[in-house]
C-alpha cells in the first residue's frame, strides 16, 4: 500500500492544497476527497484519465468535494472509457450529482460508467477492507478506514473522532487526523482532543487540516511526540511489510 498526501490545507489554506490522499495498491488507485484545488495537484502528478479506481467523499463541503466537476470533466475530456465509483453518503447523493452534471454540462453523460455506491455500510474498496463511522462535524462526516495485507490506514475526514473512530485510529499503522485548532472549535478536531489518544505502537500520525493561524502552535506542541508530524503536500508513505 502506497499513500501520497495531495494536500493537506484546510478550506482556505493560502500555501496548500486541500486535504486529499492518493492510495495505491498494484494497479488500483483510490482518492479520498476532491476540494477544488485537488484536480490541480492530480495533473501535476501526470495522471491519465485512465489512472484513478474510485474516490471515496467524506463528506459534502466544497473543500472536500467541489474538485469533482473539474476531475470528471478531466475524464470525459480526455476520453476515459473504464467505469469509476464514488463513495459517498446517501444523504448527500443529490449535491454530488449536480456537480458531476455539471461536469458533462451542456451534454448529458460523462461517456463512461459512473457507480454511486453508499459509504454507510461500506465493508471494502478494492483489495482493501473498509470500514467508516461518523464524526461530530458541521455537515456529516464519515471517516474511512483501510486494512490491507501488510497496513491499516486511518483517515478521520474533519470533525470531532466518534468513540469508533478513536478505536479505528488506535489500530492504524498510519493515522491522518484533522487538527484544525489547538483546542476544539466549530465542529473541528484539534490538538487537544488527540493528543492524549490511545495509539498502536509504532505508528504514524499526520495531522493537517491545520488552520494558517495555528500551524506554528500545533508545530510547536507536537515536539517531544515522535509519533506526530505535520502534513505536507506532496508527502508520500511506503507502508509494505509494515505488519510483518
Amino acid at each position: 500500500m502506497h499513500v501520497k498526501m495531495l494536500g493537506c490545507g484546510d478550506a482556505y489554506d493560502p500555501k496548500r492544497t486541500n486535504s486529499s490522499l492518493l492510495i495505491r495498491e498494484g494497479d488500483f488507485e483510490l482518492l479520498i476527497d476532491c476540494g477544488p484545488t485537488v484536480p490541480q495537484a492530480l495533473f501535476a502528478n501526470a495522471m491519465t484519465a485512465e489512472d484513478i479506481s474510485c474516490i471515496y467523499i467524506s463528506h459534502c463541503h466544497p473543500d472536500h468535494c467541489l474538485g469533482l466537476t473539474t476531475l470528471l470533466n478531466y475524464m470525459k475530456s480526455f476520453k476515459r472509457s473504464k467505469p469509476l465509483s464514488i463513495f459517498r453518503q446517501a444523504s448527500q447523493h443529490q449535491a454530488l450529482y449536480r456537480l458531476m452534471e455539471f461536469a458533462s454540462w451542456p451534454e448529458k453523460g460523462l461517456g463512461f460508467e459512473l457507480y454511486w455506491k453508499d459509504s454507510e455500510n461500506l465493508t471494502e474498496i478494492g483489495p482493501w477492507r473498509a470500514e467508516t463511522t461518523p464524526s461530530s462535524h458541521s455537515v456529516p462526516n464519515r471517516s474511512l478506514q483501510l486494512t490491507g495485507q501488510d497496513a491499516t490506514v486511518f483517515y478521520s475526514g474533519d470533525g470531532l473522532l466518534s468513540p469508533q473512530g478513536e478505536r479505528f485510529a488506535a489500530q492504524a499503522d498510519l493515522a491522518f487526523i484533522e487538527c484544525e485548532y489547538m483546542t476544539a472549535a466549530n465542529g473541528h478536531g484539534s490538538w487537544a482532543d488527540v493528543k492524549d489518544l490511545q495509539k498502536k505502537a509504532g505508528s504514524r500520525w499526520v495531522l493537517y487540516h491545520i488552520d494558517d493561524a495555528s500551524r506554528l502552535a500545533v508545530a510547536d506542541a507536537i515536539t517531544g511526540h515522535a509519533e506526530f508530524s505535520l502534513g505536507e503536500d506532496g508527502r508520500e508513505f511506503d507502508l509494505a511489510g509494515v505488519m510483518a
